[in-house]
C-alpha cells in the first residue's frame, strides 16, 4: 500500500512537472512576442530619427544637430533591446534545461516506485493455498514493526488466535 501511494505521489509529480513547462512555454511565448514588439519600436525609432536627421540640411544647423542626436539614441536603445532579447533567450535555454532535468528525474523516480512494486509480489513455490503467520520471535504481527503489548511482557509469546492468522491463494510464476 506504501509503495503504491509513494507511486501516484511520483506519477504527480511528473504530471506537475510536465504543467510547468507548459506555463514557462507560454511564459516564454509571451515574452517573446513582447520582445518582438520592442524590437519593432526600436527600429521603427531609429528610421524616424534618421529621416528627421536627414531634414537637417533644410532645417537650422541646431535642430539638424537634435536630430542626429536622437538617432544615436535610438541606435542605443535598438542595441539595448537587441542585447535583452539574447539575454532572454539564454535564460529560456537554461529554464527549459532546468525543467527537462526535473521532469527526467521525476520520471526516473516514478519508474523505481513502480518496480518495487513489481518486487514487492509473493510468489509460490507452487499452486495452492500458503499460510502467512505471525512472527512471534520479531514482537509483530506480518508487515508491522515489532511492538510489545503489556499482556506480552514478562510471559513470553502470546500464542495467536485463530483470527490473526491469514490465508491468501497465489499461483506460481
Amino acid at each position: 500500500m506504501q509503495q503504491e501511494q509513494n507511486y501516484l505521489d511520483k506519477a504527480t509529480g511528473v504530471r506537475g512537472v510536465d504543467s510547468e513547462i507548459v506555463q514557462l512555454k507560454a511564459s516564454q511565448k509571451m515574452d517573446d512576442e513582447s520582445d518582438r514588439i520592442n524590437l519593432l519600436q526600436s527600429q521603427y525609432n531609429v528610421e524616424r530619427a534618421k529621416l528627421e536627421a536627414s531634414k537637417a540640411e533644410i532645417l537650422s544647423e541646431i535642430e539638424g544637430a537634435k536630430d542626429r542626436i536622437d538617432v544615436d539614441v535610438s541606435k542605443g536603445d535598438l542595441v539595448r533591446v537587441q542585447k535583452t532579447l539574447g539575454a532572454r533567450e539564454v535564460a529560456h535555454a537554461a529554464d527549459n534545461e532546468r525543467l527537462d532535468q526535473k521532469k527526467d528525474k521525476t520520471v526516473r523516480d516514478m519508474e523505481t516506485a513502480q518496480q518495487y512494486m513489481t518486487l514487492m509480489k509473493v510468489r509460490a513455490p507452487s499452486d495452492g493455498i500458503f499460510n502467512i503467520l505471525p512472527n512471534f520471535r520479531a514482537g509483530g504481527s506480518f508487515g508491522q514493526s515489532p511492538r510489545r503489548s503489556k499482556k506480552a511482557t514478562g510471559r513470553g509469546p502470546a500464542r495467536p488466535s485463530q483470527k490473526s492468522r491469514t490465508s491468501a491463494r497465489c499461483a506460481s510464476n
